[in-house]
């Protein structure tokens, strides 16, 4: 009987020791993301500044990069390396938008599912 209830303590360890190392490995995976994303929305940001705010020229130095009118689309790898389309595990869009004289551009990072990990965006006063 004492096997029996020590058996089912240990059983019980163990399953709740794998809940929490699961627990762990998603928050790891999270932050790395996280990490990853704010580094990538940040150094394509310093990118579209030393471009002028030309989004075909920022795209040009960015591998694998698509653009449209007003949106930039860069693909990243599992690893965090700039990629095709094909196979991309991470998506950056990066959005212009003009009124008056505030120019916006959004920056956002989300997984390939669409989930969201990361946004900011950068605002410049247009002179005339």
């Amino acid at each position: 009987r004492i096997g029996k209830v020590i058996g089912g303590a240990i059983a019980f360890f163990l399953v709740f020791a794998c809940a929490i190392f699961a627990n762990a490995k998603v928050k790891t995976d999270y932050s790395r993301d996280l990490t990853n994303a704010s580094f990538a929305a940040e150094s394509v940001a310093e990118l579209y500044k030393a471009c002028d705010g030309d989004l075909k020229a920022t795209a040009s130095r960015c591998e694998g990069a698509t653009v449209s009118k007003s949106e930039m689309f860069v693909y990243y790898d599992k690893d965090w390396n700039m990629s095709a389309e094909d196979g991309a595990a991470y998506v950056m869009t990066v959005t212009e938008t003009e009124t008056d004289s505030i120019e916006k551009t959004f920056i956002e990072i989300d997984y390939a599912d669409g989930e969201n990990i990361f946004d900011i965006v950068a605002t410049v006063i247009v002179e005339d």
